[in-house]
């Protein structure tokens, strides 16, 4: 029972593992992004001489930019509660594994004892057994 049970929280765990992975590739993935934007916000511009229309464009698409990079960021930080959140799950079957595994240690403890007692107990049974056969043949020797 308790080795299943270790085993279920070991499965979770190990589901736990990759779902919160899975959020750090998308974190990754917005970092990116960010970058992106932070790249194409640094190097947009107009023409040294361009028309006051090029400037209300430049304006409008730097806004826009940057909109995205407040959309990304806010996708970001609620990513980075999941991962929080998956890593107190983590923690917690952890915890449960630890448990478990204590547990199945002790459990193998108590056999390996019982399994000392029951061989001392046939080692002394045996040893018994040759004494009075021993004993036997003496006797019959005396006789």
């Amino acid at each position: 029972m308790i080795s299943k049970l270790y085993n279920l929280n070991k499965t979770k765990l190990e589901q736990n593992v990759m779902l919160k992975q899975k959020i750090k590739n998308q974190v990754n993935i917005l970092e990116n992004e960010l970058d992106s934007i932070n790249n194409t916000l640094n190097t947009t511009g107009v023409e040294k001489f361009g028309a006051i229309g090029d400037f209300k464009l430049l304006a409008i698409h730097k806004s826009t930019l940057k909109y995205e990079k407040e959309k990304l960021i806010s996708n970001k930080n609620k990513l980075n509660q999941e991962i929080q959140k998956y890593d107190i799950i983590i923690i917690s079957y952890q915890k449960e594994m630890e448990k478990y595994d204590y547990l199945l240690k002790e459990e193998k403890k108590e056999q390996l004892k019982l399994l000392e007692k029951y061989d001392e107990e046939i080692a002394s049974e045996y040893m018994q057994a040759k004494f009075i056969k021993n004993l036997n043949i003496s006797k019959e020797n005396i006789v």
